[in-house]
């Protein structure tokens, strides 16, 4: 592991002890925390994997409250510099609504996704799909069926690949200001499950005051399929979030 990495990790635990990630927005029975507005986020990032990357991201939060359901729009731009090249690398669009009835326990949810990242490789990503949410033994979990499109810069294509989605999501609150939260999802297709995506974050939100809050990430992605980009990404992401 490089001292790069070493260090990224180190400061991250640093930031514990003195992170589109979706799990950061929800209370612990699953539902969209209330305390979360309308926001907006500056942030800078340290992104290494096969070469490095530095960057300047924005982000846009904002809750949707339905009738039967909780609801959130995350839209976010990251414009960086790699290998003395300049570039916006990173598009990224997510819109998701979660049943405020459960049945037997399970909330139903849904979801639609559009991502492009010319870090990874990623030329179009798009993906719907539908599942369940739930607690079991202290742990938010979910389970669900999600439809993908994805198109690799390198040329790699896919059309309608069915993916089975499970994730399990912690969050630990140590006081009125500060949280923590840890997420983990895995992503078989279901046709060859050696095609896989993997996606884990830590995120720390530090609650400056009411409109203010510093947030710090360290994110690992892996995708076995890519032709180019079959190595673990790691990002490590810091900044504010300002509440609109």
């Amino acid at each position: 592991m490089s001292l790069k990495v070493l260090f990224v990790w180190h400061f991250t635990w640093i930031l514990v002890f003195s992170q589109v990630n979706i799990e950061q927005y929800r209370s612990k029975d699953g539902q969209l925390n209330k305390k979360f507005r309308e926001s907006f986020n500056i942030s800078t990032s340290f992104k290494r994997s096969t070469s490095s990357l530095y960057s300047i991201g924005f982000k846009y939060f904002r809750p949707l409250d339905l009738s039967y359901a909780n609801g959130l729009f995350l839209t976010k731009i990251n414009y960086g510099k790699s290998n003395q090249r300049e570039y916006i690398n990173d598009v990224f669009y997510h819109i998701r609504f979660l049943s405020k009835g459960r049945i037997r326990g399970y909330s139903p949810e849904a979801f639609i996704q559009y991502e492009h990242n010319k870090f990874s490789l990623t030329h179009r990503r798009y993906l719907a799909g539908l599942g369940v949410r739930y607690l079991y033994k202290g742990m938010v979990q979910g389970t669900s069926i999600m439809n993908e499109w994805y198109r690799e810069s390198s040329g790699i294509m896919t059309l309608s690949m069915w993916r089975l989605s499970q994730y399990i999501s912690l969050s630990f609150v140590f006081n009125p200001f500060n949280r923590l939260t840890l997420s983990l999802y895995v992503q078989p297709s279901i046709n060859d499950f050696t095609n896989i995506r993997y996606y884990s974050e830590t995120t720390f939100m530090s609650q400056v005051n009411d409109f203010i809050s510093y947030n710090s990430s360290l994110t690992a992605k892996f995708f076995s399929k890519s032709r180019g980009y079959d190595q673990v990404e790691l990002f490590f992401e810091s900044g504010f979030r300002f509440k609109l």
